[in-house]
């Protein structure tokens, strides 16, 4: 059986470091394309992530059973999930595990679909500020929305508890952990 690249170790240690240098610096666009050829960074995401203890929510039924198998991850709920797969442009009532006072880094990670990171049509202006941040920083999502940023405000407001958020576009991740503020922007018409 002959696999794809993204499913093998040489290439999820490299979208790892890429994913670890997206948490250090919330906001900057990791660009996958080189890394991925023509597969989603959800899938190199999930494949670098991914192993038979975790426990995974996809709200989008995206994944295949080929996917489910290659990654050997345990479909959860969303309220036990480690990791939930979902769409940014849709809403929905999600009830992630949010960690305790004891444990904050069993709050979920939630993965988001977009269309990317850039400044046309609908997308979302977003202003972070937070460690790993300078000052400020200011990043364009396309295909996301905003009522996502509303319910990450509400799942943080406890902070240690929370969750933290990777976009992912189909060859791109940025990364927003729950220290990230984040303001969204009008845009002047």
């Amino acid at each position: 059986m002959h696999l794809e690249p993204i499913w093998q170790a040489p290439v999820q240690q490299q979208v790892y470091r890429e994913l670890l240098d997206a948490f250090s610096y919330p906001g900057q666009v990791k660009k996958l394309n080189a890394l991925i050829a023509d597969h989603h960074a959800l899938h190199a995401l999930l494949a670098t992530l991914l192993d038979g203890e975790s426990r995974l929510a996809d709200t989008t039924g995206q994944l295949k059973a080929t996917h489910w198998s290659l990654l050997q991850a345990q479909n959860f709920a969303v309220e036990q999930a480690q990791f939930i797969v979902a769409d940014g442009k849709q809403s929905t009532e999600l009830h992630p595990n949010l960690g305790s006072l004891a444990s904050p880094e069993h709050g979920a990670t939630l993965i988001l679909m977009v269309d990317g990171f850039y400044s046309q049509g609908h997308a979302v202006s977003l202003q972070l500020k937070g460690p790993g941040i300078a000052t400020t920083t200011m990043l364009d999502v396309e295909g996301l929305n905003q009522q996502w940023l509303e319910q990450r405000a509400q799942w943080n407001q406890h902070f240690p508890l929370g969750v933290d958020i990777i976009l992912a576009s189909p060859n791109a991740i940025v990364a927003l952990p729950r220290t990230t503020h984040i303001q969204v922007q009008t845009k002047e018409t």
